[in-house]
């Protein structure tokens, strides 16, 4: 059976980080087999003015179509930044990226379209190595349509940062979804294992790591609950379309 080419979107919220940007949106577009079926879905904060610059450029010269939601700084959670980057979309898959990333995977958008055909009901979660946790964990993904409209979401919108990884990534084990594609490789340039400056973002997303509680936010009882409703809302779907896979 030939491959069904999806719509691929790009999703990533950023900062102050136009160089990373431009690093990221080069790797996706220089290694996709085919680059205009990839949109890039940015959010930025009014006051970046440098990335609402590039922005503008980026539209003029890149092969990827290029779409941003611009709201002032603090608007809402993080991770509900990929839900108001999702809403007017037109796209079939979404990969949730961060701007301190690079696509190392030549025809990486071929694995993408690989790994959902294999299931009639597209609800799977696709993930790669990242240099870090590999098959072990999910920092960076693609979910299909099916998915986020089944759970109503395509982030848990509560997070100022982590932990909506962690969320999807326990649905998905959960359910036996959780999708690792070997081949593939989205390295995660993270300050942490020095590949990356600590930088104004960086320290900013440092603090709300220690100062807003998003981990007793995520294990508290009203959020484990969200999730046993979320896997009950998949399981459901997987066992109406009868796809094992």
């Amino acid at each position: 059976m030939p491959t069904t080419e999806l719509k691929i979107g790009i999703f990533c919220p950023t900062r102050k980080r136009v160089n990373s940007l431009v690093r990221l949106m080069n790797s996706i577009a220089m290694s996709a087999k085919n680059p205009k079926r990839v949109s890039f879905h940015l959010y930025v904060d009014s006051d970046d003015t440098e990335t609402l610059q590039f922005i503008e450029q980026a539209k003029a010269e890149s092969p990827l179509e290029i779409f941003a939601v611009v709201e002032p700084p603090n608007t809402r959670p993080l991770s509900d930044t990929y839900n108001i980057l999702f809403e007017d979309s037109k796209i079939d898959v979404m990969m949730q990226f961060g701007d301190d990333t690079i696509m190392r995977t030549q025809d990486w958008d071929v694995l993408i379209d690989e790994a959902f055909q294999k299931y009639d009901d597209r609800l799977i979660l696709a993930y790669g190595h990242d240099g870090i946790h590999n098959e072990g964990f999910a920092p960076h993904y693609a979910l299909h349509r099916n998915w986020i409209e089944t759970l109503g979401y395509a982030s848990p919108p509560y997070f100022t940062a982590d932990w909506s990884d962690a969320w999807m990534f326990e649905i998905a084990k959960t359910i036996k979804r959780n999708i690792f594609i070997p081949e593939l490789m989205i390295e995660h340039m993270h300050w942490t294992q020095g590949k990356s400056p600590v930088d104004e973002t960086t320290m900013l997303g440092e603090a709300r790591r220690h100062n807003d509680g998003n981990e007793q936010l995520f294990r508290s009882e009203p959020m484990v609950q969200q999730r046993q409703q979320a896997i009950k809302l998949l399981q459901s779907k997987i066992d109406e379309s009868g796809d094992s896979a």
